[in-house]
C-alpha cells in the first residue's frame, strides 16, 4: 500500500465520515470481525435487529401501524420465520402510492431512487444507519476482493450518468470517487471510437479491481482479445447489477487474467450478497438483510427456484419490509469452505421480467437464449421482447456471415422449447440501445413469472 492510500485509509475518509455523522468504519470494524461469527450467532444477530425493526416501524410508520392493525398482529408475537411471513408484501407501486406514509418521522433523509426492471423511476429514503451500513459492505466486498481502502480501482458502469444531478452533486461525486482511488469511466460513452481511450486511461490509473457488469466487460474484453498490446493487468473484477453467466465468467476471467467475485445488490439496500476468495456462492449479508427464497410464501426448498423478498434491516427512514424485489434465485443449503458464518445464495438467474414465460409453462432464462443465439454464426446481438405468453418478438443486428436461412431453424428450436402455441416474429435492426441505467438488456418481458398464487 502506497503513502498516499495509507493517508486517504486512516485519514481522509475517517474524518470526512465523522464530520458528516456517518458511522462508517466503525460498522465496518464490526462487520470484518462478526463475519467469522457462527451461522447460529449470525442469525441471532440478524433476528434482534429484524425485531427492533418491526416495533420501531410499528411505533412510528403510518403506513405499517395501519398495515399491522388490519392484518391483526402485533411486532412482538412475531416470533418466527412463520410469523414473519404473515405480514403482506412490500411492493414498488405500494411504495410510490403511499411514499408519504412509508416514511418516518424526525429521521434525517437522503433520497434516492431506481428505475428498476421497467425504467419507471422509484423514488425513496435512506437513513444515516442506512447509508454507513451500505458503504462499510461496499469497503468489506473490496477487502474480499484483495483492495484495501484507499487502494486504486476503477469503476465501468452507468449509474452517475443515469441520474438526473445538479452540478454540487456530480462535483460531490467526483471528488467523493476521486479520494477512494476510483476511476469512473461511463458506459453511456463505451463504443469502438472510445474503447482505445478507455483502455489507455486504465492503463495509467492501474487499478488493483475493475468493478463493472458483464456486457461492457464482454465489449471490452473483445476489443482487448483484438488488441493483445492492450491488455491490462488487475488482480480482480467485481461483477454487479446485471446476471453473470458462466460463459460470461469463463470469457472474461480468461480474457483479462484475473478471478470474477460476482455480487448482488440493488439501488434500494446496496450490497446484499458477495463471492468471498472460495467462489462457493454469494454470501448473505444476513446483518444487512434478511432475504426470503420463497415460492407461494413457503421458502423453497434446497434445489428449488424462488422469489427474493427482502427486508433492509438499517433503513429507518423509510423501512422496506418484505419487499419484492423483482429477481429469483436459490439459497445454497451448504456452509463455505472459507469459514465465513454468513449463508450462501447459490444463483441469481435474473430479473423476474427478464424471464421468458412460454405457453407450455416453462419459465426460459437467460442462459437458454445466449446458447442458442451463439450456435448461429453472424449475430452479433439480439433482444427478446415478449409483450403476451404466445408471441416473442426477437430483434437481431447481424453480421455479412448471418444467413436468412437460419431463421427457419431458430424458430424450429424456439418453439420445441416454448410450445408450439409461440408465435416467432424477427426483425433486423442496425442496434440496440442501452437502457437509462447504461445496460443492454436482451430479454424485456412484460408476462411476470410467478410461483404459484402469492
Amino acid at each position: 500500500m502506497t503513502l498516499r492510500s495509507k493517508f486517504i485509509k486512516h485519514v481522509i475518509l475517517p474524518t470526512w465520515r465523522r464530520w458528516q455523522g456517518q458511522p462508517v468504519f466503525a460498522t465496518l470494524n464490526d462487520l470484518k470481525m462478526s463475519q467469522w461469527l457462527s451461522p447460529s450467532e449470525l442469525q441471532a444477530r440478524q433476528w434482534q435487529k429484524l425485531s427492533a425493526l418491526l416495533q420501531y416501524a410499528y411505533k412510528n410508520v403510518p403506513y405499517y401501524q395501519q398495515l399491522f392493525r388490519t392484518a391483526g398482529l402485533e411486532p412482538q408475537d412475531l416470533k418466527t420465520p412463520e410469523d414473519f411471513r404473515r405480514i403482506p408484501y412490500l411492493a414498488k407501486d405500494i411504495i410510490r402510492k403511499h411514499n408519504d406514509n412509508l416514511t418516518a418521522p424526525g429521521q434525517k433523509l437522503y433520497r434516492n431512487s431506481t428505475s428498476g426492471s421497467t425504467g419507471e423511476p422509484l423514488w425513496f429514503s435512506i437513513s444515516l444507519d442506512e447509508r454507513a451500513m451500505q458503504e462499510a459492505l461496499f469497503f468489506l466486498c473490496m477487502d474480499w476482493a484483495g483492495l484495501d481502502i484507499g487502494e486504486r480501482y476503477a469503476k465501468l458502469w452507468g449509474m452517475y450518468m443515469a441520474r438526473k444531478t445538479s452540478r454540487y452533486q456530480h462535483w460531490f461525486e467526483e471528488i467523493k470517487r476521486r479520494m477512494q482511488g476510483c476511476l469512473f469511466l461511463s458506459v453511456y460513452d463505451l463504443s469502438e471510437g472510445t474503447l482505445p481511450e478507455y483502455v489507455r486511461r486504465l492503463k495509467m490509473h492501474k487499478p488493483k479491481v475493475l468493478e463493472s457488469y458483464a456486457s461492457p466487460l464482454r465489449i471490452l474484453g473483445q476489443y482487448i482479445l483484438a488488441h493483445p498490446d492492450m491488455q491490462l493487468q488487475l488482480g480482480a473484477i467485481v461483477t454487479g447489477s446485471e446476471t453473470l453467466y458462466d460463459h460470461d465468467r469463463e470469457f472474461i476471467e480468461k480474457v483479462f487474467g484475473c478471478p470474477i467475485f460476482n455480487r448482488y445488490g440493488s439501488r434500494e439496500f446496496g450490497n446484499v450478497a458477495q463471492e468471498c476468495p472460495s467462489h462457493q456462492g454469494l454470501h448473505m449479508f444476513t446483518e444487512h438483510a434478511y432475504i426470503e427464497c420463497l415460492q407461494n410464501n413457503r421458502p423453497a426448498l434446497p434445489g428449488e427456484k424462488g422469489e427474493l423478498v427482502i427486508t433492509s434491516l438499517d433503513n429507518y427512514s423509510m423501512p422496506f419490509i418484505r419487499y419484492r424485489i423483482g429477481d429469483y434465485g436459490e439459497i445454497s443449503d451448504r456452509p463455505c469452505d472459507c469459514g465465513r458464518g454468513y449463508p450462501l445464495l447459490k444463483s441469481v438467474d435474473g430479473r423476474v421480467f427478464d424471464v421468458v414465460v412460454a405457453p407450455n409453462g416453462r419459465f426460459i432464462s437467460g442462459t437458454y437464449w445466449t446458447i442458442l443465439f451463439r450456435t448461429v454464426g453472424g449475430i452479433r446481438q439480439f433482444q427478446l421482447v415478449q409483450e403476451s405468453v404466445d408471441m416473442l418478438d426477437v430483434k437481431l443486428t447481424t453480421e455479412p456471415a448471418f444467413q436468412k436461412a437460419s431463421l427457419a431453424k431458430l424458430e424450429e428450436q424456439i418453439k420445441e422449447r416454448c410450445g408450439s402455441e409461440m408465435r416467432v416474429r424477427f426483425e433486423f435492426v442496425d442496434d440496440i440501445p442501452l437502457t437509462k441505467a447504461g445496460k443492454r438488456k436482451f430479454i424485456i418481458s412484460k408476462v411476470p413469472m410467478t410461483f404459484g398464487n402469492h
